[in-house]
């Protein structure tokens, strides 16, 4: 079940940091395009939630023993 839940998360991931980068290239060629319709702070508040979720779930991770 975590393999699974790591391997959503990471696609997830992957998708925002790929829509990123398209936002980012359309913003540099006309400016003012993507802020009008996107608010990108949500956007990026998600793709930072979804890295770390990523690194806290990753599978084969020792973890301490108390």
């Amino acid at each position: 079940m975590k393999e699974k839940v790591y391997l959503i998360n990471r696609e997830i991931f992957y998708v925002l940091s790929f829509g990123s980068l398209i936002l980012t290239c359309l913003e540099l060629v006309k400016p003012r395009l993507v802020l009008a319709w996107l608010n990108i702070n949500l956007w990026l508040a998600v793709w930072l939630a979804s890295g770390i979720i990523m690194l806290a779930i990753k599978p084969g991770r020792a973890t301490a023993k108390k």
